[in-house]
């Protein structure tokens, strides 16, 4: 199952009547301008002397620190306000990319506040990868030595699908070892291939899921078998 997140942008279209309707105002607003320019700049050019006079006066009555007069308690503020967005620009990592990467399952444990167990290896698939969705969800996808993604674990709180695969499948099945159902293609052989396990204890919800294309209906997509997703299930708390 791919990590790549889908983000829909929405345009907003500026209709040709407010450019229109903007254009008149804004050739009135020019001529306007050429008729008072020039005394425009002469009354600027007086205020700007005579503000420089009462500035160069205060100066010299009142005092006026200088950079290198600035204390070490100026800066203060500014650490602190650092240390006190500390968890907003968390939540705002999280909200931008909801995938987060980790080395072993243990510090994904960590992170999300409940403990997991899933097989170090199943078949050709040796190589784990390990991250959190959200914030919510542990995610375990298993690769064969060339890269190849098998198939994918998650674990969540709650009774709810948490898979991710919205896909429509032709076959439905129960599962024999847990309370769910696993989901898949029938063959011409008569086989069913799977590409979704769905299950829950009643206080968490779990699933595995395998690549699927619904754009290649021929017998060339290989999912798993009924009997890998049991065994599969099996090594999975």
């Amino acid at each position: 199952m791919s990590k790549e997140m889908r983000i829909m942008r929405a345009i907003g279209d500026i209709d040709d009547n407010y450019i229109d309707e903007a254009a008149p105002v804004q050739k009135s607003r020019a001529i306007q301008l050429n008729t008072w320019t020039k005394y425009a700049g002469m009354a600027a050019a007086a205020v700007l002397v005579v503000g420089i006079g009462i500035f160069a006066i205060t100066r010299n009555n009142i005092g006026i620190d200088t950079p290198a007069q600035t204390t070490e308690t100026d800066t203060e503020p500014v650490a602190s306000e650092s240390t006190e967005n500390t968890e907003g620009s968390e939540a705002m990592d999280i909200w931008c990319n909801p995938y987060m990467d980790y080395d072993t399952l243990e510090e994904a444990v960590q992170a999300v506040g409940f403990e997991m167990s899933v097989p170090e290896s199943f078949g050709a698939y040796t190589d784990r990868h390990i991250a959190t969705v959200s914030g919510e969800i542990i995610e375990v996808t298993y690769y064969d030595a060339a890269g190849n993604e098998g198939f994918c674990i998650r674990k969540s709180i709650g009774t709810e699908d948490n898979s991710g695969d919205f896909n429509v499948y032709e076959t439905m099945l129960p599962l024999q070892s847990r309370n769910g159902t696993m989901s898949g293609v029938s063959r011409s052989d008569g086989t069913v291939e799977i590409y979704k396990a769905v299950w829950t204890d009643g206080t968490y919800a779990y699933s595995v899921t395998a690549p699927y294309d619904y754009t290649d209906q021929s017998d060339a997509q290989t999912g798993l078998t009924q009997s890998e997703i049991e065994e599969i299930i099996k090594n999975v708390k």
